[in-house]
């Protein structure tokens, strides 16, 4: 029901939701019974655009496995190869990366790691401290290494 009413908010509020992908984090979760070990992830635009590709010819599972990072800073954090893998499929250099749901900060790093542009937005007080340092951490490393990919 959750995942319904955002889709349905995106389509009423400014975004067109494209698409759903699944997270399989390849372990179960805490809990009994049913434990879930996938996520759903929401694909969306600005509604009356086009979604963006990077690489027209490429096409990619809606399914990606991928374990979650070990050591967190965030009870619900995403590796980072998962954020890029989208930054990078729908934008282009220069593009703005709008995170809602900001949580650590990953799909700022790696937004910021690929040459785009970020906005995010956290309620945590000490999650959104988290997001700033490990997003300004990047830029640092970008400002001393160059770009890195």
């Amino acid at each position: 029901p959750t995942f319904a009413w955002v889709a349905d908010r995106m389509d009423r509020d400014g975004l067109a939701f494209f698409h759903s992908v699944i997270w399989d984090k390849l372990n179960p979760g805490l809990g009994w019974r049913f434990r879930r070990r996938h996520e759903m992830v929401m694909v969306a635009h600005r509604a009356g655009g086009k979604l963006a590709w990077a690489e027209d010819k490429r096409a990619v599972p809606n399914i990606f496995e991928m374990m979650p990072p070990r050591d967190r800073v965030h009870p619900n954090e995403k590796p980072e190869a998962l954020p890029a893998l989208f930054v990078e499929l729908c934008t282009n250099q220069g593009d703005t990366v709008l995170d809602p749901f900001m949580g650590s900060g990953t799909t700022g790093v790696a937004a910021v790691r690929l040459g785009r542009e970020f906005v995010g937005v956290e309620l945590d007080p000490t999650h959104f401290a988290t997001a700033c340092r490990r997003i300004e951490d990047a830029q640092k490393q970008l400002t001393l290494f160059g770009e890195v990919a």
